[in-house]
């Protein structure tokens, strides 16, 4: 990070988690254009970053995921994520359809977004018979599927029924890598035992910020379950990077949360 005294040239950050366009909910009324994002980028030191559009999050997927195709071309460190529904009400095609245009776009990780309020999330359940189908063609292509469940991008703990639902899925779909979005420190009593049983479970770490965190997350359960985010432009990208760079690991584990795993993760799907 740049004028920062903290040292992250090694470290080659790969954040797992950036939106960027017309911001729908808080900052509201915002705009983070691509070039904005390199910007902050640069000065962080963060080297590549995952990215969908905010019209996937928080209008429609099909025309967002076209949006995110856009922003992202030719931009080498700029990889471009899809946003993912069920099928059943017809604004999406078949899973297998739908999998397979993402793959044939380039495009190696999805993200669900089902619960929460009208301006953030899709409203939809993760049980079998809603998701099953899409979870099956994912885990059968090795996709990476980031979830996020809570009301707000950056705001509030996982109610005891959403870990109940991330255990349910992990439990069903051994194979699927599965990505928590937000988790916080607060919900480690939740977090622990999960991590515990579901070993295709992995955290991103923007809102995992508490003194001494990441390592007991790492002695524990090891480095490569958890993956560098920002949650760009919701919060500033230096708590995370702070946590990563300053944390009392080895430096090898440190680049494997800072991006390696990321990038093992992405380039093991198969098309």
């Amino acid at each position: 990070m740049k004028g920062s005294g903290i040292h992250t040239e090694n470290l080659d950050f790969f954040d797992c988690n950036c939106i960027v366009g017309q911001m729908w909910t808080p900052p509201a009324g915002g705009t983070l254009t691509v070039e904005e994002l390199l910007r902050k980028m640069r000065y962080a030191g963060i080297k590549q970053a995952l990215v969908r559009d905010s019209m996937a999050t928080s209008y429609h997927p099909t025309p967002g995921n076209r949006k995110t195709l856009e922003v992202t071309k030719g931009k080498a460190n700029l990889v471009p994520a899809w946003v993912l529904l069920p099928h059943h009400t017809g604004l999406v095609q078949s899973p297998e359809k739908l999998v397979a245009s993402m793959l044939k776009e380039g495009v190696r990780a999805a993200f669900l977004m089902p619960g929460g309020t009208k301006q953030m999330g899709y409203r939809f359940m993760l049980d079998e018979w809603v998701c099953g189908a899409l979870f099956r063609n994912m885990e059968r292509h090795r996709v990476p599927v980031f979830v996020h469940l809570k009301q707000h991008i950056s705001g509030g703990a996982h109610t005891f029924e959403e870990w109940r639902s991330i255990y349910g899925l992990c439990r069903r779909h051994p194979g699927l890598r599965v990505i928590l979005l937000g988790v916080r420190s607060g919900e480690n009593r939740n977090l622990y035992p999960v991590l515990d049983v579901c070993r295709n479970l992995h955290i991103e770490t923007s809102c995992y910020q508490s003194f001494r965190g990441l390592e007991d997350l790492c002695k524990k359960f090891g480095p490569r379950r958890l993956l560098f985010g920002t949650c760009i432009p919701f919060l500033p990208p230096g708590g995370s990077i702070c946590m990563v760079a300053n944390a009392g690991i080895p430096p090898a584990e440190k680049k494997l949360i800072a991006g390696d795993n990321l990038r093992r993760l992405l380039g093991e799907v198969r098309i």
